[in-house]
């Protein structure tokens, strides 16, 4: 979900802020953990920021005529059969801290295969990145997987490997855990041991994390384990 889109719904949200109060709990995985009191800061296309609450924006997105959520029940379980483009929405909407410290819409899926160890994924680990339009955008590990198409047809809820996978999907998801979804290791489903490059194997330290700058003068953080299988 593109930055400028949700702060227009940000923005709407301020101006209904006053209108009678929903459940919108069914948005998360686990009801219990909505708060639609929790309040973020937006930014406005005039570079202006603004507050607002997870109820205020939740009220914009389902009464606007306009909006992909319009009707949408959010007082019980949701997300079954509903379009790619209105789950983006909702895993957007989660990532701004309306589901706790969690951070589980009722749109989340399990990733956690995505990494060599299952037990070392972190699907709420937070990490900021650059939108076209120059503003930073605040996004998780669960989200960086549910919104790259090239893996839309991978299932990281079972155990997943690399074998035979297309150099695409291989590169996204070494890129991925090199944003520390995968824990202190960040080895990811594809991670190979890459010890004998050193002199004395045991020195080699795969999670060594470095920056780089992209084509576009951007700052990406990575790993040796990525540099070496890139």
């Amino acid at each position: 979900m593109r930055a400028s889109t949700l702060a227009n719904a940000c923005a709407f949200a301020v101006i209904i802020a006053g209108a009678n109060a929903q459940d919108f709990s069914g948005v998360c995985l686990d009801p219990s953990d909505y708060d639609g009191s929790k309040e973020y800061t937006y930014e406005n296309d005039d570079g202006t920021t603004g507050t607002s609450t997870c109820d205020a924006l939740m009220t914009s997105w389902t009464t606007s005529s306009e909006s992909p959520l319009a009707g949408e029940d959010f007082s019980q379980g949701w997300c079954e059969g509903k379009s790619s483009e209105v789950a983006d929405i909702v895993q957007g909407i989660t990532s701004l801290g309306c589901c706790g410290v969690n951070g589980k819409s009722a749109c989340w899926k399990d990733h956690s295969h995505i990494c060599h160890d299952p037990a070392d994924y972190d699907g709420s680990k937070q990490w900021t990145y650059e939108d076209d339009d120059g503003t930073t955008v605040p996004s998780t590990c669960d989200a960086a997987i549910a919104y790259n198409l090239a893996l839309k047809d991978e299932d990281f809820s079972q155990a997943w490997s690399c074998e035979g996978k297309s150099s695409t999907v291989t590169d996204i998801v070494q890129g991925i855990t090199s944003l520390g979804c995968c824990g202190v290791n960040g080895k990811s489903a594809c991670w190979k041991d890459h010890s004998h490059i050193c002199h004395d194997p045991a020195d080699y330290d795969g999670s060594k994390q470095w920056t780089y700058e992209d084509d576009d003068g951007t700052t990406v953080p990575s790993t040796c384990d990525a540099a070496i299988a890139y």
